[in-house]
């Protein structure tokens, strides 16, 4: 018996098809259960962004990967008890989450969010010096237009022993580009640059979330 050899404009039709169906179904999650450390959902995750990342986003309370990160680490260690904390651009999975953890107090803010505490521009913080014990600042500073500004306004308004919890996108490999390049790559964000810059110690890097002291 002789077999046909399919043509290869059809078998890479067929091959595309078939990964298309696959990332169809990856839309709704992976056929294995997630755990959210944020509301306790357990199920399927849902893909979010773009380019589009599979098992991503919980459909519980919206949380991404940075949010779950973030309650991993409260969990191992007392990140929010008895702090008085600042939390710019709020992430609605994560207040609820926060204030559960017996905060001290809890303010949010943004610039342009109506639904937040105070009204603030990062670059210009219109708050005394050493008023927060902790800081919150997940994926802004990338959006900003001078974010070593942003990071000294920061450093100004924590206490002494204050801490601020830092998160911007990584693209590993890349070393420069554009006015925020120095939050561009795990170099980026180095002892020497940031003691250059607004007067921070590098504490921890945790993937692409950083603690700085």
């Amino acid at each position: 018996m002789q077999y046909t050899k399919v043509p290869k404009p059809i078998r890479a039709t067929a091959r595309a098809l078939k990964y298309a169906r696959k990332s169809g179904l990856r839309l709704f999650g992976a056929q294995y259960p997630r755990h959210c450390t944020i509301c306790g959902h357990s199920g399927r995750f849902f893909s979010y962004g773009y380019p589009l990342a599979a098992d991503t986003i919980c459909p519980g309370c919206l949380s991404l990967e940075r949010h779950r990160a973030l309650a991993i680490c409260a969990g191992q260690e007392p990140l929010f008890e008895g702090k008085e904390l600042l939390h710019f651009a709020p992430e609605p999975s994560l207040t609820p989450f926060i204030r559960s953890k017996g905060v001290k107090s809890y303010k949010t803010c943004d610039l342009f969010k109506p639904d937040v505490d105070l009204r603030i521009d990062i670059c210009n913080i219109d708050l005394p010096d050493q008023s927060f014990d902790l800081v919150l600042c997940l994926h802004v500073l990338e959006h900003v237009p001078d974010d070593r500004k942003a990071m000294s306004e920061l450093r100004r308004i924590l206490r002494p022993a204050g801490m601020a919890i830092i998160m911007v996108p990584l693209e590993e490999g890349r070393l420069e580009g554009g006015s925020n390049s120095g939050w561009e790559t795990v170099e980026g964000v180095s002892e020497e640059a940031s003691a250059d810059t607004a007067g921070w110690r590098n504490l921890r890097l945790r993937q692409e979330m950083t603690l700085f002291l």
